[in-house]
Formats: C-alpha cells, structure tokens, sequence
C-alpha cells in the first residue's frame, strides 16, 4: 500500500472498544476504492474486522459498477474486511445489517428519521444518503468478503447536481448543519460491532425485527430488475430472509438478488423516513 499517502485520523479511533470492527485501521488521503484496497489487504494478510477509511476515492464503486461520488473533506469512505462463515447463508443479510448501522448512526447524529431500501440503500427524506456495497474473492470458495460504506456528510447539493445524481442527498443537506466526520465514523464502527455481535449470537431474526421499523418500501410501487428479469408491483417488505418480497397482481414475488426502482409518489405515507 505504499502508493497511497497515509491520513492520520484522531486517535480515539484506533483504540476503539470493540471485539473485531476495527481492530485495525488503515487511513489513506487518496484511494481509488476502498474496496479494493480492503482486497489487497486482506488477500496480504490483514486481520478479520480491518478496516479502510479514505479521505477521498477516485473510482469509488457501487452496485453494478455505478460511480459513487467520492469528493474529499466531505463523505465516510470505508471496508471492513470480513471472513464468510456467518454470512454464506446469505450476502443480502451482511448488507441490510450494514444499512440498519447506518441508519441508526445516522438518526443518532441527527434525530432525522431514516428508511432502509433494499438491498443496500439508506434514505433520508426520499434522497439516497449511504449506500453498501458487499465483494467477495473467491478461491474454490468465498475467502474474505469486503463490506463497503459510503456516507454523504457535508456534501452540498451542489456537489451532487454538477455529478448528475439529483436523487442523492447528504446528512448536512437534510440537517441544514455540517457535522464530524471522524466522529460519525466512530459511531458507525461501534454500530457495526453492535449489530455483528447480535447475529453472531441470535441469526437474522432481530436485524429483520428492525427492519420492520426501517423499511421504506412497503406500500411503494417498485420496479423490479433481477437475473434478466423486468417487472413491476408493489413492494410488501423485506422478508425474514432478507429477500423482498413483491406483489404483482395475484402473486407473491419473492426478489432475491437485483436492484428496484422505488416510486415514491406511491407510498402509504406511515414510516417517518418518507416525510420531508
């Protein structure tokens, strides 16, 4: 990793109170993507729970390869490397257990009310503020899985209409006041720690208890793209194993893998994170 500039972050952070999220951090000023820095590492021999932070990303990645805007000075840009034995059963639940971390760090922070968008979306007042991105390496089978994070913090609107993205918003957008980032980034790892250990110990069942207080589809009508397939309906909820599940007409479609289009104007407005 010697191509890229080091970035001293507060000291607090590489003494934090957790068992595995973060028992290390690797701070860089300039990556070109967390992820894949998260990759070498591991692949190099870097712990289970290391975590990469960037100031800046200059290929930052989502789902499908999408660019996620990645400006210094202004976003959470991390990867956490992990081991696959608790989550083979089922990516989509590594994912959605990052979202409800995000979220919560979120309305920690802000008091703003949150949505989960499945699979790995976190909204805030209908405007995309984090998303997750999971990658696996694979030899014969699934050696480390990388958890990436991105949060918009301090962005501007500005910042977002000069990319082309309208559609993303960012914590001091929403919140009308910028807030630490260092501080944010602490109290996400701890989230992460928290909710880890809750799985490791109970499963899925509380993540998707939650969920069922975080989920912003339901009563949405979605447009769905999954393994070629193209359809619309209405959006039931996240399931209890982490697939979601979609009504069109008389049947019951259970999405396990793809991306949805969620159309807002359709909403039964009754979860707090659709309000602006």
């Amino acid at each position: 990793m010697s191509k890229y500039s080091l970035f001293r972050l507060p000291a607090y952070l590489y003494s934090l109170p957790t068992q595995l999220i973060g028992s290390k951090i690797y701070s860089f000023k300039e990556v070109d993507s967390t992820n894949q820095v998260a990759m070498t590492l591991a692949e190099e021999g870097a712990p289970e729970g290391a975590v990469v932070v960037a100031d800046r990303q200059l290929r930052g990645r989502g789902q499908r390869d999408r660019v996620w805007y990645s400006p210094p000075g202004v976003g959470i840009y991390l990867s956490v490397i992990l081991k696959p034995s608790s989550f083979l059963e089922n990516i989509h639940q590594l994912s959605l257990l990052a979202a409800i971390a995000a979220a919560e760090c979120i309305e920690s922070a802000t008091g703003l009310k949150t949505g989960v968008k499945w699979p790995n979306d976190v909204i805030l007042n209908n405007g995309k503020v984090s998303g997750i991105l999971v990658e696996a390496h694979w030899e014969a089978e699934i050696k480390h899985l990388i958890l990436g994070i991105g949060v918009n913090v301090n962005h501007t609107k500005d910042m977002f209409l000069a990319q082309g993205v309208p559609e993303a918003t960012s914590i001091a957008i929403e919140s009308g006041q910028e807030y630490c980032r260092e501080k944010l980034l602490m109290d996400l790892l701890l989230k992460l720690e928290e909710w880890r250990q809750i799985y490791q110990k109970e499963g899925f069942e509380p993540l998707w208890v939650r969920l069922q207080e975080l989920d912003c589809t339901p009563g949405g009508w979605v447009e769905v793209v999954s393994l070629g397939d193209r359809f619309e309906g209405e959006a039931l909820g996240i399931d209890k194993d982490a697939s979601l599940l979609v009504r069109t007409g008389e049947i019951i479609r259970r999405v396990n893998q793809g991306r949805i289009r969620l159309n807002y104007g359709h909403l039964h407005r009754t979860n707090p994170a659709h309000s602006n």
